[in-house]
């Protein structure tokens, strides 16, 4: 049963993929991250299959991918933000993050930082909804969005190039997140945290050295 529904939701998608093009992918992106339940490797393992086919071009459709992803954070972000705990209270259990998945999420964010932002664009429903958790912690925003930015652009860009490339084999990419989604993000974080510290390193020194002088 639950087969079927989601070769049903796959077919529509790829119609409408032909039929919208880049809206498909940009409110696709906006689904991904306000609706938990919607699947990151339908979404943009689609768009990658219409990248193969000719359809779109694949730089724009990594651009709207992150493009509405960040949309769609930014309105949970404001909504805990301006609603706080009670929102959480009123609707989490609505989206499947209830009172306990706050406290985890606060402790995380205490212990992590913006990194936590950063590694839940890899876990599917935490993706969608650590927006949530931000906004009522009050996370500084910029800093939020880029976190944000910085994953879903990984996320977004790994999924639809190895949907590009598997071409019309791309459903098998849900087969491959199982196997090297949780690599890739290790791979992925240490290298932006080197350079993040190769950075720092090189304009500390260039501080200590305006200041010797």
């Amino acid at each position: 049963m639950t087969v079927n529904i989601f070769d049903s939701l796959t077919g529509w998608f790829l119609n409408l993929g032909r039929d919208w093009g880049y809206l498909a992918v940009f409110f696709g992106a906006i689904a991904d991250s306000l609706i938990p339940i919607v699947p990151s490797e339908l979404i943009f393992g689609a768009a990658g299959f219409w990248v193969y086919s000719g359809y779109l071009n694949i730089f724009v459709v990594i651009f709207l991918a992150v493009l509405g992803n960040l949309l769609a954070s930014s309105i949970f972000w404001w909504a805990g933000k301006t609603f706080g705990v009670k929102f959480i209270d009123r609707f989490g259990k609505y989206l499947g993050f209830g009172p306990e998945d706050y406290i985890k999420a606060t402790r995380m964010f205490n212990r992590y930082g913006y990194w936590s932002v950063f590694v839940c664009q890899f876990v599917p429903l935490l993706r969608s909804l650590i927006s949530i958790p931000s906004g009522v912690l009050k996370l500084e925003f910029k800093k939020f969005m880029l976190a944000t930015g910085l994953g879903a652009t990984v996320w977004a860009a790994a999924l639809v190039i190895t949907s590009w490339q598997l071409g019309a084999n791309w459903m098998s990419v849900a087969g491959l997140l199982d196997t090297y989604g949780k690599p890739l993000t290790i791979s992925v974080g240490l290298i932006i945290l080197i350079l993040i510290i190769g950075w720092y390193h090189k304009n500390h020194k260039k501080t200590q050295s305006t200041k010797s002088n």
